[in-house]
């Protein structure tokens, strides 16, 4: 599996608040986004959109490049409510 870089970046939109390009919704005005190379190669194409500064974002424990796809923990309410569920359903 290749490695993905992950850059951490200042980019200007010149459009309207909710304007989206890759995979991105954008505020008028200043934006710090975590994107990876592909999506910079996109954003620097689009005219609306002004990239100011990059810096790598460092792979660390506190700050994974790859993170979990449930991060706040959705995932341990629907488990815990369907083993309550399930004990319902087994006393009856």
């Amino acid at each position: 599996m290749a490695k993905i870089n992950y850059l951490t970046a200042i980019i200007m939109c010149a459009m309207h608040t909710g304007y989206r390009r890759a995979n991105i919704a954008f505020n008028k005005g200043e934006n710090t986004v975590e994107i990876n190379e592909d999506q910079l190669a996109l954003i620097e194409k689009d005219s609306n959109l002004l990239v100011q500064s990059t810096e790598p974002l460092e792979a660390s424990a506190d700050n994974p490049t790859q993170g979990s796809v449930d991060n706040d923990h959705v995932g341990e309410s629907v488990v815990k409510k369907a083993a309550k569920t399930s004990a319902k359903k087994a006393a009856k």
